[in-house]
């Protein structure tokens, strides 16, 4: 990783920038090999570009077209506003509560054409404009009041569609929401098939310099959508409305007139010329050195190894894309061959299969060097520590590609800018990093057993609450900026997928995590708060070298602060020790870590902290130890900006340095309205005692902030005086959002106000928490209006938690103390008294207590079982819940009886809480006065406060106030200027006695004329605090909540702290204690044994954990936890690996790898490349057998690990073999072929027969195939000669190499015989040995690891076709299972319409908002939902809508021979959110878990290692008759039953059956192939065994269905596509049902690609599309051979997915779903089941999180249905369905209910 000395500026200016610099991003990889760079070419780092502010007006929108050429980006116009939209009424109403409408805003104009409205419609619309904040100049975005603002339109301004409103001097006229939106274009402006349908040139003729029908020329900066255009056909909204969804088409970037930054722009946008134009990046201004990093394994090209890869280019490709997308694979294969490494490339091979990233799911499938980086990280790490691994495989931009967590957005992000839409961090990566990558699905003890709970069922490691938990700490990762010196082909692209990603502070979630162990990320971090003072001059404290760039990388700064003028923190040269440790003499490094502590010096001694400082002419950024913030804590104080009207005020821990000081005497008006400052640089941050002593002891609640020259820049959060409170938010489910009540409520930041959805897992003290369900409390708490959430105050206990150092264990200090501490020497000197102890056990810890006191200040210093030094506090926090007597109310004083003053709205200088106040000026009246109506819900005290405001200095403005005509206080004063008329700052607290009801307070004022008395905004009144018992541990957590605001770079939400949140969660999965049982038994079964003993599973984790293994008197391992070299030592050389003995165990070894097979047959053969092919290109392996690298299918990988075989005695005893899931016919064929071609005519595409190759090699050039020895068409091949001197000594030589001398007795002499025998005889030397070779690689031996045990006195028998002995029965029938894989998001499959009894539509449209479709529109595209009538009283609809890329359901429905069944899924038992937990033993939610439930339907596994199908075959069979079962698509469990029962699984490919071995080296060779695979005793291999009896089964069934196949013919014609050709197949399969005897046949048919957790309506178009298509064909070829009525397709997926949509756009896993039944004989035209009622948590016993409904029928139910139809009887179908005497005979469905008579 050695940097070049520029960063490559040199190549960049060489290539007059047609290049771009290389100079990596510095990340945690390369740090510290970073150098300074002061050449004049030096080159920077992308991650120094800024967040430069960029205006969207017409310069800059223009500007991006000029500056890339190629993105097309406009501000909308034309959009029209719609009238009526079914049950929704006026779609852009402005009246609706809450509901956010746009306005055009046209500026000192008198409206045209004003509106005519009822005088309750204006004084509401003139209010919602007046109280909007929105600060765009031209467009603003308000929302209506809610349903307690007293705001309604009168009935009769109802079908007003077009609002023009005077507001003052201003027009405002209502326009659609997304006019004048901003968005790059360029995917729509690719036209037809990808973008816009009517041509490219359509749409970028707006930016090119088009004229229109006039001749006018384009503007460039806007276009006009042709709602009603001349010349133009007329575009409906809903066109825009759907089209506009597709992220791929239209990036939105903002609105005209808003300001955004540079790195918020799309990824395309944010190019060099850009970052030039608006001045993102200053680094270049700066002559004192630049940083350059080097890139891990990126090395310079050697050019005298000549042009050995194709590569892309924006001027030319050298090849084309088959050739680019295998050229991966070729690199892997050469370094599998030929590398000195073997086994650092076996373990990488290993690693690569577990955390797995697939090429289909990354928009880039043609690259190379992005794949080989990545699979490197395994190379690099393979003997070293499991934890870099999964951190950089983590950070790989292909995985958050590849599981979607890529641009992944808070929902605080998304709430906040996006006018409070709801969104939720994306799943999906947080699932699979834990079920794929570390921690696993159940418990594990050491050795890989499975913990269970009281049941006797499997602890589960996580629930989907954690996965929820943690997809927070996924939010904020998005790609580098791009760079040169790597594998691109587009200019002006900023794809960046090499490098690990960048974190954007302000898309992460900043909210404490839960922890799969009952605690939280951050637990046993030191708190923030406890760091010792002057932490950044500390031993062990970090900076990091900016060099000329002052601007920190780490922490928010205004860009401004680079200029010259900037007051900085400059370390003395003369007397600063730090400075000499920093300056090293001049020769700076790029990563300082303080090897001891300093003394501060000058002005490092009056400050709380650095951010930046200057040593010499080079700046360094201190990087703060990571350390954790309690969400709860007392004493708070309030901040705000450096205007108090400016949103973002917020309270502060005031032990932190999270503000900078403003200084004002809070009595001295002026002082108030213009505070101070008094810092010692600029932007400092310092805690709230130290801003008091540099103003003086005066903080003051001020007006605004300013600097003496008046330059804003230097001002961001203040210190005020102001109290400020921590509030506890809590759902119906006990959920948690921080809310903080401070004054000014109105600028509160949406993240932590009362409407904030930030919730998060807290551990309730007795399980009880307030809730609306138990009235908050018991009335305490007060319960929020529009939510089902209570607001209850909070403080913090924090509790000594051991009286002395008498502890049991050190086990108990770990599990009792959650709060870290830095090391207690780090202090000054004498501050702590350590003392060392021994536990009972003997283990040694130590204490330090200040002064020898042992308090709850006392420090433990203990090491746990995972070798990690913990300093621990002696402290329990604890967050206390209290409530009021009565909960807050706010009194508007505007709304009250009022004698002598007057009632002003707020659009003056700043805004008061409600819009309007009651004014002072028509208070010199005398004995004016405000009754203030208050309904009090009990009588007792309550503590009242007003909110005011004056700018007098001289008076205090005195008010009489009295209760119910009783003074109370006869001189209440409000002595604290508030420095403008229009600035509102609450008085102190006033206690009152009120009566239950009605009651008056009259304020009066006591002075007369103008010192009457203030304005007031309103009136507070609470109850007094009460108690409750309810409490939880304290959350801690890294993020900062106090958000970034304009002008930014003020804010403490930082990429710090990100960083070492991600850490934090990465080392939690890591250091779990399943991690070691859990990889262990997936490394073992990559090396060779599937099923190992409990005591080789506990060897290696015992390594894994101590990160030590030895062996033959060698030690393996660095001592370190996670430690692979010691687990992979205890993984090799372990007996259970290397014992001989082990070899005839039937229960040991594995099935070997398909790719292994081959590589193993080349190395072994001694393969040998011809002079002009120096790259070894096996070619598209994973079209021939399923596995080749890089071509991993899913993110499981190639196979399961938990996987059984589907007949063999691995089956019966229910062992795994995982590799066996790709040994199935068309594979098993297809790689012998492969291995046969390879033998004998070398690496080629020979043995093409009948347009088919079978060589694992493609065309290299020319020359023949033949079977000679001459290998004239290949690029290489096996140059193995053997040393024996006769034919059996050869075949002993070639069973060593091949098979390691296990190939039986019986097996060589059949080889041998083959041999004398032949026909040909003697054969050549070559002959015989090619012959030899091809017989030994069918063997047993040579698949697995194992040995066989012949059986010598009986023959093997194929296991048939079925079992029965029946005729072919007139009545055939066959099941089509429809497999949707990756979960369907069904309910945009089939959605509600009509329903008016429920308002579900209304639902639908609110919990799906950008995911939900539509219906009712005029779009000719028929975009529409279709409706369907529901035919069932029992539904919540009238009608529901199919999916109109549908529409062969729909037609089908219509003719009644198609049915939905709603809200279906696995089940054991009826459940509901009280139980389903425990009554539902399944890992929910999980791909695989899921997936196996939907085959098998026995949750319980009473028939252990059966599919549904596979036991309705064997109920079939049972009956005389005569069954088939086909999968289409692989091994699956759904076909497997009960063996010597079911009819065994044949699994075909799409493609069909290609010839086995057409050109044999001999004759009758497939006899010698059943010979060698023949007949084994019981004690024979079980692997061995496996792959014997199926490859003997294959050339059976070949024998059998490759005739008769080639025999059908299909006149239907069938879409393209691996579906369409699935469906094609089962008509092929249906017309040889004569020749197979079959009367009842199954099949198995998937596609893939639900799984969408970004863009789900733009994926489920396209998906639907192919589902419908090969539907249509499939269903017209069935009534072509007159079978519609004999066949019934049943449609499956493993679950549902969210009804609320993450911030991608897309929808995560959930349960409960639809799905459908067809077939000519179906009773269809109905749904049955119970489509949900409700989709939202606490008001349903149904819903769970985001809409994940849990089923209400089980799949049972349709099962039960069809097995009747079939013929069985109730005892048959028990048999198949074990688990559905569970549930209500009347929940499952008859044969009447889905089957016509």
């Amino acid at each position: 990783s050695s940097p070049v000395s520029d960063g490559g500026g040199e190549v960049f200016v060489e290539t007059d920038e047609e290049t771009k610099c290389m100079n990596p991003p510095r990340t945690w990889l390369n740090e510290e090999s970073c150098i300074l760079s002061n050449a004049s070419t030096a080159c920077k780092t992308s991650e120094t570009l800024s967040g430069t502010d960029i205006l969207l007006d017409e310069e800059s929108i223009i500007s991006f077209y000029n500056l890339t050429g190629t993105q097309y980006v406009y501000a909308i116009k034309g959009l029209p506003l719609e009238g009526f939209d079914g049950d929704l009424g006026r779609k852009h109403n402005p009246c609706v509560y809450e509901k956010v409408s746009r306005w055009e805003i046209s500026d000192n104009t008198t409206c045209a054409n004003p509106t005519v409205l009822g005088a309750n419609t204006m004084a509401a619309l003139n209010a919602t404009i007046n109280d909007c904040s929105d600060p765009n100049p031209f467009v603003k975005d308000c929302p209506f009041g809610d349903m307690n603002s007293g705001y309604y339109c009168d009935s009769g301004d109802e079908d007003i569609i077009y609002f023009e409103l005077q507001i003052g001097s201003d027009c405002y006229t209502l326009v659609n929401p997304d006019h004048m939106n901003v968005y790059d274009v360029t995917g729509w402006a690719r036209g037809p098939p990808d973008g816009h349908n009517g041509g490219a040139e359509k749409i970028t003729k707006w930016a090119e310099g088009g004229t229109n029908y006039k001749g006018q020329a384009y503007p460039g900066w806007y276009l006009i959508y042709p709602s009603a255009t001349y010349n133009v056909t007329v575009h409906p909204l809903s066109r825009w409305e759907l089209k506009s969804q597709n992220y791929h088409w239209f990036k939105k970037i903002g609105r005209f007139g808003d300001t955004v930054k540079f790195r918020d722009l799309p990824n395309d946008l944010r190019t060099p010329e850009i970052a030039e134009q608006y001045g993102a990046d200053p680094d270049a201004v700066f002559g004192s050195g630049v940083v350059v990093c080097g890139s891990i394994g990126e090395v310079a090209n050697d050019r005298t190894l000549g042009e050995q890869f194709n590569l892309e280019s924006p001027y030319q490709d050298t090849s084309s894309g088959d050739e680019f997308n295998q050229q991966k694979s070729g690199v892997w294969y050469n370094i599998a061959l030929a590398a000195n490494d073997q086994l650092r490339q076996r373990a990488a091979w290993a690693l690569s299969q577990i955390l797995v990233v697939v090429p289909d799911g990354i928009n880039a499938v043609d690259k190379t060097e992005i794949y080989l980086n990545y699979y490197d990280i395994f190379v690099r790490h393979a003997f070293g520590n499991y934890l870099d691994i999964l951190k950089e495989t983590s950070f790989s931009p292909l995985m958050a590609e590849h599981l979607s967590f890529l641009d992944s957005k808070s929902h605080a992000y998304i709430f906040d800018r996006e006018n409070k839409r709801v969104a939720f961090a994306d799943e999906n990566f947080a699932r699979e990093v834990m079920q794929l990558f570390s921690v696993g699905l159940n418990r594990l003890n050491d050795d890989g057993t499975p913990k269970l709970d009281s049941n006797g069922q499997p602890l589960q490691v996580y629930t989907n609450d954690d996965i929820m938990s943690f997809a927070r700490a996924w939010t904020g990762f998005r790609r580098q900026a791009a760079r040169g010196n790597v594998e691109e082909d587009r200019i002006g692209s900023t794809d960046n997928r090499l490098d690990p990603m960048n974190i954007e502070k302000e898309w992460r979630d900043r909210f404490p995590k839960s922890d799969l162990i009952g605690g939280y990320i951050g637990d046993r971090y030191p708190l923030c708060a406890d760091l010792p003072a002057k932490m950044f001059l500390r031993k062990g404290s970090t900076y990091r070298l900016l060099g000329g760039n002052p601007l920190p990388e780490l922490m928010p700064e205004r860009d401004t602060f680079y200029k010259s003028d900037t007051k900085r923190l400059v370390l003395n040269a003369t007397t600063s020790s730090l400075y000499n440790e920093l300056s090293n003499g001049e020769a700076y490094r790029a990563l300082v870590t303080l090897q001891s502590s300093h003394p501060c010096s000058g002005e490092e001694c009056l400050v709380d902290t650095v951010r930046v400082v200057k040593v010499d002419d080079v700046y360094y950024e201190y990087r703060q130890a990571p350390c954790v913030q309690q969400a709860f804590y007392n004493g708070a104080k309030k901040i705000e900006r450096r205007w108090r009207h400016y949103r973002g005020t917020i309270c502060a821990n005031p032990a932190l340095p999270h503000a900078g000081e403003a200084c004002c005497d809070e009595m001295d008006r002026h002082q108030v309205s213009t505070a101070s400052r008094n810092y010692v640089y600029e932007n400092e941050r310092m805690t709230y005692a130290t801003a008091e002593e540099r103003c003086g002891g005066n903080l003051c609640e001020f007006r605004h902030v300013v600097e003496p020259d008046g330059n804003y820049r230097k001002t961001h959060y203040h210190w005020t005086n102001i109290d400020c409170f921590i509030q506890a938010k809590v759902d119906s489910e006990g959920m948690v959002a921080i809310v903080h009540d401070a004054p000014n409520l109105n600028t509160l930041p949406l993240h932590i106000s009362e409407e904030s959805l930030n919730y998060f897992s807290v551990y309730w003290d007795s399980g009880i928490y307030p809730a609306v369900s138990n009235n908050c409390g018991y009335g305490a708490c007060k319960a929020l209006q529009n939510e089902e959430a209570c607001v209850c105050q909070a403080y913090v206990e924090n509790s000594q938690v051991f009286a002395d150092a008498a502890i049991s264990s050190v086990d108990e200090i770990i599990a009792s103390l959650k709060i870290g501490h830095v090391d207690p020497n780090l202090y000054d000197n004498g501050l702590y008294v350590e003392a060392n102890h021994t536990d009972s056990q003997g283990m040694m810890f130590s204490s330090y207590a200040i002064g020898g006191t042992f308090d709850e200040k006392t420090i433990f210093k203990v090491v746990d079982d995972k070798g990690r030094t913990l300093f621990l506090k002696n402290v329990m926090s604890t967050v206390k819940l209290q409530g009021w007597t009565a909960p807050p109310m706010i009194i508007e004083g505007e709304a009250q009886e009022t004698y002598g003053y007057t009632v002003e709205n707020s659009n003056r200088a700043t805004p008061a809480g409600s819009g309007q106040f009651v004014d002072a000026n028509g208070g010199r009246v005398p004995g004016a006065y405000i009754d203030w109506k208050v309904d009090a819900p009990v009588a007792g005290q309550y503590k009242l406060r007003i909110k005011y405001a004056h700018n007098d200095a001289d008076s205090d403005r005195p008010q009489n106030i009295s209760v119910n005509g009783i003074t109370v206080d006869s001189s209440f004063g409000f002595p604290i200027p508030t420095s403008d008329w229009t600035f509102f700052r609450y008085s102190k607290y006033l206690t009152v006695t009120l009566n239950a009801g009605n009651n008056t307070i009259r304020t009066k004022g006591i002075e007369v004329g103008d010192d009457n008395a203030p304005n007031f905004d309103h009136m507070r009144i609470e109850g007094l605090t009460t108690n409750t018992s309810y409490s939880f541990p304290n959350p801690p957590h890294f993020m900062g909540l106090i958000k970034d605001e304009w002008p930014y770079g003020i804010g403490e939400t930082n990429l710090r702290d990100a960083q070492y949140e991600t850490d934090a969660v990465l080392e939690h999965y890591f250091y779990d204690d399943n991690v070691a049982p859990f990889l262990c038994i997936r490394f073992i079964q990559r090396f060779g044994v599937s099923n190992p003993s409990p005591r080789y599973v506990r060897e290696c984790s015992l390594a894994f954990k101590s990160g030590l293994y030895s062996s033959g008197g060698e030690t393996f391992g660095s001592g370190k936890y996670g430690d692979l070299k010691a687990a992979f030592a205890a993984v090799i050389l372990d007996r259970e690996a290397t014992s001989v003995i082990l070899d005839v165990d039937p229960s040991s070894g594995s099935l070997r790898e398909p790719l292994l097979k081959v590589v193993s047959l080349m190395r072994s053969m001694n393969y040998t490349k011809k002079p002009n092919e120096p790259v070894i290109d096996l070619w598209k392996l994973q079209d021939r057998f399923g596995q080749a690298p890089f071509e991993f299918p899913t993110v499981f990988s190639f196979f399961l690990p938990e996987y059984i075989p589907p007949a063999g005695p691995a089956q019966v005893t229910s062992l795994t073999a995982p590799e066996s899931g790709l040994v199935d016919l068309p594979k098993t064929l297809e790689l012998i072929n492969g291995m046969f071609s390879l033998i004998k005519y070398g690496l080629s595409d020979c043995l093409d027969y009948s347009g088919k190759d079978y060589g694992l090699g493609r065309w290299f050039g020319f020359g023949g195939c033949q079977d000679d020895g001459g290998y004239e068409r290949a690029a290489g091949f096996l140059n193995f000669i053997p040393s024996g001197v006769t034919i059996s000594e050869e075949i002993d030589e070639l069973s060593t190499l091949l098979t390691a001398g296990r190939l039986s007795s019986r097996s060589k002499q059949i080889i041998e015989d083959a041999i004398i025998n032949d026909p040909d005889a003697p054969l050549t030397s070559g002959e015989r040995l090619r012959l030899a070779q091809q017989l030994i690689v069918t063997s047993g031996e040579f698949h697995s690891t194992t040995t066989s045990k012949p059986d010598l006195n009986n023959t093997r028998g194929s296991s048939g076709s079925g079992s029965g002995s029946g005729s072919i029965s007139t009545d055939y029938k066959a099941i089509v299972y429809v497999y949707l894989a990756g979960g369907c998001d069904s309910y945009n499959m089939l959605a509600p319409h009509t329903c008016p009894s429920t308002g579900l539509w209304e639902k639908y449209v609110a919990i799906r908002e950008n995911v939900a479709l539509f219906k009712n529109t005029t779009d000719p595209s028929e975009e529409n939902i279709l409706e369907i009538p529901a035919n069932n009283a029992e539904q919540p609809c009238d009608s529901f809508g199919i999916h109109s890329r549908l529409p062969i359901l729909k037609s089908l429905y219509d003719q009644n021979e198609a049915l939905f069944v709603a809200n279906a899924g696995v089940l054991a038992k009826p459940v509901d959110v009280s139980n389903y937990k425990g009554e539902t033993p399944v890992q929910l939610f999980a791909h695989n878990a899921m997936t196996k439930e939907s085959g098998t339907i026995d949750v319980y596994e009473e028939i252990k290692g059966t599919g549904v199908l596979g036991r309705l075959s064997a109920a079939v069979n049972n009956k005389d008759f005569t069954s088939g079962a086909f999968s289409i698509s692989g091994n699956q469990i759904a076909l497997i039953g009960q063996p010597g029962q079911a009819t065994p699984l044949i699994a075909l490919s799409y493609r069909g059956l290609s010839e086995f071995n057409p050109l044999p080296s001999a004759q009758n060779m497939t006899d010698f192939i059943k010979d060698v695979n023949g007949a084994t005793l019981p004690t024979s291999s079980f692997m061995s065994e496996t792959w014997s009896s199926e490859l003997f089964d294959s050339l059976v069934t070949h024998d059998l269905l490759y005739n008769a196949l080639q025999n059908t013919s299909v006149t239907a014609t069938f879409p393209g596509g691996s579906f369409a050709d699935q469906m094609k197949m089962v008509t092929r399969l249906m017309q040889t049902r004569h020749v197979r005897d079959s009367d009842f046949d199954l099949f198995y048919v998937s596609t893939n690609g639900y799984d969408t957790h970004s863009s789900v309506k733009v994926n489920l178009e396209a998906r639907f599309d192919t589902v419908n298509a090969a539907l249509e064909s499939f269903i017209e070829e069935l009534k072509n051979l007159n079978l519609w009525d004999n066949v019934v397709i049943a449609q499956f997926s493993e679950f549902a997915r969210t009804l609320n949509p993450n911030s991608g756009a897309g929808t995560d896993h959930a349960w409960g779903g639809n799905h459908f039944v067809a077939g000519g004989k179906v009773n269809g035209g109905k749904v049955i089941g119970h489509y949900p009622d409700e989709f939202v948590t606490g008001l349903s016993d149904l819903a769970l999180s985001r809409g994940r409904m849990i089923p209400t029928t089980p799949w049972d139910a349709t099962w039960q249905g069809i097995c009747e139809w079939i013929g069985l009887t109730d005892e048959e179908i028990d048999d198949v369905l074990p688990m559905r005497g569970n549930f209500d005979p009347n929940s499952l469905f008859d044969e009447a209910t889905l089957f016509k008579p």
